[in-house]
């Protein structure tokens, strides 16, 4: 039952009608069914994360869905602090400068928790970016852009998105540094 629901909870995201916000926002009721249907389960609590998250949008007033993602995430983080997906969007919904502080202890171990992956590498800087935390923006940005030019060359991937954007990030630090 818990695989079908999760299954239909991505045919509503894919396949429903509606534009994306719609869509968007009938995946977050379908996750949260599935949440009170399954409240101990860490993917279902990471998915309904997410797809609270993904409901969010650019001036959207209130913080009260980042703040119920944030939540799940760190529940499943207190459990297993080398979740990707638990780090990862504890960072999502803490980056503004208000709330960063939060997820500072997730940014500290995202990056070691998936350390040949480029955005895993590079995430922790949204929260040093809040924090003013120059010197660590620089170093993730350094190994993410490392990371992301080794996948590049193992994959035989275009250049241009990972690489480029970690880069765009490491000059902003060291700009910042006076660098």
């Amino acid at each position: 039952p818990k695989e079908k629901a999760f299954l239909q909870a991505a045919d509503v995201l894919f396949f429903s009608s509606g534009d994306k916000l719609a869509r968007d926002i009938a995946y977050s009721r379908a996750m949260a069914q599935m949440y009170d249907q399954w409240p101990d389960d860490p993917e279902v609590d990471i998915f309904y994360a997410l797809s609270l998250l993904g409901s969010v949008r650019p001036g959207d007033p209130g913080f009260h869905r980042q703040a119920l993602a944030a939540s799940l995430a760190m529940k499943v983080f207190e459990q297993n602090r080398e979740h990707p997906g638990a780090a990862h969007f504890i960072i999502h919904a803490f980056d503004d400068p208000d709330h960063a502080i939060l997820a500072l202890p997730a940014a500290r171990v995202y990056a070691k928790i998936a350390p040949a992956a480029p955005h895993a590498l590079h995430m922790p800087s949204h929260i040093f970016v809040q924090l003013g935390m120059w010197q660590d923006v620089k170093e993730s940005n350094i190994v993410a852009h490392q990371a992301a030019v080794d996948l590049i060359a193992r994959m035989h991937l275009p250049e241009g998105r990972e690489d480029f954007h970690t880069l765009s990030w490491l000059e902003y630090a060291n700009l910042m540094l006076g660098q």
